[in-house]
């Protein structure tokens, strides 16, 4: 299977399911009815098993495989409506046409069986849509039918409005007004119909309206009904007498949990000086020149000291000299270790002066990598960062998070799991997936970067 994402900020192939050959389907009964059951019955009871598995594909967080069974849901609506006319007559005594549509709606159900253990990816078209399910359905245009639903997956926000367009030969010049009910309610006057182009209707609904049925951590749905006055076609005569009927349409609205990425991890790298233990160095330190001290026999005490190069670990001294080979004067002691310098004592016992310096070794310097953790804060509509946030936190799609990183910061990586179990990551070399949006707040910060996590449509 494959997906394709809606809008162009992420590229995902669209999920087909292979086309079921009635021809060769097993006679018998179906899954949701057996043979000598009422068409109205039988559709009841597919509807019923496409809510359920929607609901079980929640569960999971599997949105293939919900998509799928929230798109069996709408046709399993216009096959009602298609069979208007037979629903007191037995499912099985239907004409082939209408019985191969059933069965082609339970070759859908065992398929998607199969599917739910592979969901579990975000990547997931928002646009309900029955030619994804099958080119060749048994529908004529002058059949009351909706075709589509786009925005049917919504994201939680607080303000503003969701707009849901639906698409069908239902909202033709023919047909009534479309009363819309949520979870069984008629909605409240804030929810408006809006009529678009021929053939369309959408559904303009305030964030605030939805906001009970948001769920912290996990998929919630909305079943919705739609109900439109079509012509009765039962009827002889039925358009010059102007007979309508009402033909209700299921779908199922999808939203997303409020905090969709449950927990994040963000760890900078900073650049430490340290030391390479596994190698020694040597150096020189500089010529100490050693006056005499009077006459021969006479002692005086100096010094002698080398530094170890910058950043660098003096360890001691390995060789000396002395330009007057040891006679009359000799280095004494223990060397006098610092954090950057040797000192070895040395006696003069004659009147003149010498030349000496002495050989230190040392562990070069090195720098290493030092992992820190680091919060993000959620920047707000005033566009000022907020306190920061624990990485237990809960964070929302769509919103803007800024990480303020050291001076020292050489890379960093940022690690989060979104509620499908889908692992999200970012380095500064690489991002695991377009739905993860990191870069840099602005070219002259280069230690400030933004992150905003942005659904496929």
């Amino acid at each position: 299977m494959t997906l394709q994402r809606c809008l162009a900020l992420v590229v995902f192939a669209v999920l087909t399911l292979v086309p079921i050959n009635t021809s060769q389907a097993q006679l018998g009964a179906l899954s949701f009815a057996t043979a000598g059951v009422a068409t109205s019955v039988a559709l009841d009871n597919a509807e019923k098993k496409a809510d359920g598995l929607i609901q079980k594909a929640g569960a999971v967080a599997s949105l293939t495989s919900a998509k799928v069974a929230r798109d069996l849901e709408i046709l399993i609506s216009d096959a009602r409506q298609q069979m208007h006319e037979e629903l007191t007559a037995n499912w099985d005594t239907l004409d082939k046409q209408k019985v191969d549509l059933l069965r082609t709606i339970d070759g859908y159900f065992a398929q998607l069986d199969g599917l739910m253990a592979k969901g579990g990816l975000l990547e997931e078209d928002a646009y309900l849509d029955l030619n994804q399910l099958s080119s060749k359905l048994p529908f004529v245009t002058t059949d009351p039918v909706l075709r589509s639903v786009r925005g049917s997956t919504l994201t939680y926000r607080e303000n503003g409005l969701y707009r849901i367009v639906m698409r069908g030969s239902i909202f033709g010049p023919e047909n009534g007004p479309v009363k819309i009910a949520f979870d069984k309610s008629p909605v409240g006057p804030d929810v408006k119909v809006v009529y678009t182009p021929a053939y369309e209707a959408a559904i303009d609904v305030p964030a605030a309206y939805l906001l009970r049925y948001f769920d912290d951590n996990k998929l919630s749905y909305i079943p919705v009904q739609i109900s439109v006055l079509v012509p009765d076609k039962s009827y002889y005569f039925y358009n010059l007498r102007n007979k309508k009927r009402t033909a209700s349409y299921n779908f199922t609205l999808q939203l997303l949990p409020k905090h969709p990425i449950s927990k994040y991890s963000l760890i900078e790298m900073n650049e430490e000086p340290t030391v390479d233990r596994n190698i020694v160095g040597r150096v020189w330190g500089p010529i100490s020149q050693i006056p005499g001290c009077g006459h021969d026999g006479c002692n005086s005490g100096e010094l002698v000291c080398a530094n170890a190069p910058a950043g660098a670990e003096p360890i001691g001294v390995v060789s000396t000299y002395d330009s007057l080979n040891s006679a009359y004067g000799e280095f004494v002691g223990s060397a006098t270790v610092t954090a950057t310098t040797v000192c070895q004592g040395f006696h003069q016992h004659r009147p003149a002066s010498r030349d000496v310096k002495i050989e230190i070794s040392y562990y070069p310097p090195d720098t290493k990598l030092i992992a820190n953790d680091v919060f993000l804060h959620e920047v707000s509509p005033e566009d000022s960062a907020k306190n920061p946030i624990s990485p237990a936190t809960g964070l929302g799609f769509e919103n803007l998070y800024v990480a303020y990183f050291s001076n020292k910061m050489k890379s960093f990586r940022l690690a989060m799991m979104l509620f499908t179990g889908e692992p999200l990551s970012s380095t500064p070399e690489k991002t695991s997936s377009p739905l993860l949006d990191v870069k840099r707040a602005d070219e002259s910060k280069v230690k400030e970067v933004t992150v905003q996590i942005k659904p496929p449509w």
